[in-house]
Formats: structure tokens, sequence, C-alpha cells
């Protein structure tokens, strides 16, 4: 089962909150006591249950919530990749193929190390033939001070 590790809840744990409520007529606040979990969570399990059934008591990622409202508090715009565009694919991969030879030949515990000092110099200082020479940082249009003043 992979329940994550702040769950108070499995997955049987959540269909016995569900039953204990529809079936057996307990009260939602009665339910989430036994289970000891919030009347909210609660709700929530109830809420999932009946939009999706039995699937709806497994476990989703918060992840694209989270990734959403971090865009939106940032201003910044999520740009899906077309499927089968060469263009595009093409500098991921590119990315891959330097990340490989650069950096990824590491043990894991300094590639762990390495990472943000190899991705700084990757962005800010690693000239890109892609750019004339410039290194990714140059194709911001708005440098604010900090972009500005470093070195």
């Amino acid at each position: 089962m992979n329940t994550h590790q702040n769950a108070r809840l499995t997955v049987h744990g959540r269909a016995l909150l569900v039953r204990r409520v529809l079936e057996h007529g307990l009260r939602v606040t009665e339910a989430a006591q036994a289970a000891g979990v919030s009347v909210r969570t609660a709700y929530t399990w109830l809420k999932r249950y009946r939009e999706a059934g039995p699937a709806g008591l497994h476990n989703r990622s918060s992840r694209p919530r989270r990734f959403r409202r971090l865009c939106r508090r940032l201003a910044l715009e999520h740009r899906r990749t077309r499927p089968y565009s060469p263009r595009t694919n093409g500098k991921a991969e590119r990315f891959i193929q330097t990340a490989l030879r650069e950096w990824a030949y590491r043990s894991s515990e300094q590639r762990a190390h390495h990472l943000p000092r190899w991705l700084h110099h990757y962005n800010w200082h690693r000239p890109h033939a892609s750019l004339n020479g410039q290194p990714p940082i140059s194709r911001l249009e708005s440098v604010n001070n900090l972009v500005g003043l470093h070195n």
C-alpha cells in the first residue's frame, strides 16, 4: 500500500469511514472521531467517494495543485510541450546529454551535493551555442537588480 507518511487512514480505513456514514448512519463528526481524523478530512473522503466511488479513496498527489498555486503566485505561465515537437524535445534531450556528460558521472551523494552549483553554472555562466555564446539567463527581457548585479 502506498500511503504517504502523514496519512491517518489507509484506503481500507477511508472505506470504513465512508461505510460508517453512508451505511451505518453515523454523523460525519462521529465517524471522523472514530477514525481519528478531522471532520474536514472526513468530508473530503466522503466527497471523493461520491464523485469517484471506491477509486476516489486512493491516494492522489497534491503536487499539481501546489504547482499551479506556485505558478500563480510567481506570475508564471505554465507552458506544456507539444508532443512530437523536435525543436522543444531536442532542447530537452540536449540538456540531458550535457547533464550526463558534465554532472551525472559522479556518485549519488556527489550529484546531490553538486547539482545546485552545476545548475547555477549551466544557467548563469556556461556559454550556449544556440544563444550566440550567452548563458540562458541572458534571455530574460527585464533584468532586475539582483540578476543585473550577479557575476
